[in-house]
């Protein structure tokens, strides 16, 4: 069984349980064209080496500097974002942050972002680019297989 991962934006600290398999698949399907269009810049990014080691542990690829590796597909992925249906766009929001908690302050234990319900954020202090924030770490662990075999397949296709 996967282990929740734990991140940071700003001063706060956050947890992330992992998607059902199901769950994951229907994520990944609706985002796969905004993968395919940073694909490249992530692959010409990652050192010799390095994806052997993020297959062991998908959670490192949140230490990786991932505004510089993508800035040159975001364009390409700004322009996928902005065609998404909002249906599609909001079914990945809560997906995504329905399964995040933040830490209370005082290491009172955690509390949910996201209000199932309702599908809107708990917290009056959060704001959209919190949220996107928050999506794009989620996004990035849980289409970590997803992601490894399109660049092992990029990176095989590059070699001579």
């Amino acid at each position: 069984m996967r282990e929740p991962v734990e991140f940071t934006i700003g001063s706060q600290t956050y947890r992330a349980e992992p998607m059902d398999a199901k769950t994951q698949q229907h994520v990944a399907r609706r985002v796969q064209p905004l993968l395919v269009s940073i694909l490249p810049s992530i692959t010409a990014m990652i050192p010799a080496g390095t994806l052997d080691k993020l297959k062991e542990n998908p959670g490192a690829l949140l230490d990786m500097n991932l505004q510089e590796t993508v800035m040159p597909g975001l364009e390409a992925a700004s322009n996928l974002l902005a065609q998404m249906p909002d249906e599609t766009y909001d079914y990945v929001q809560a997906k995504c942050l329905s399964r995040v908690k933040r830490k209370r302050d005082g290491d009172a234990g955690w509390i949910n972002i996201w209000a199932t319900q309702s599908e809107r954020l708990l917290d009056d202090n959060m704001d959209g680019a919190d949220s996107v924030a928050i999506m794009a770490k989620v996004l990035v662990v849980e289409l970590a297989p997803f992601f490894f075999g399109l660049v092992s397949k990029s990176i095989a296709a590059a070699q001579p």
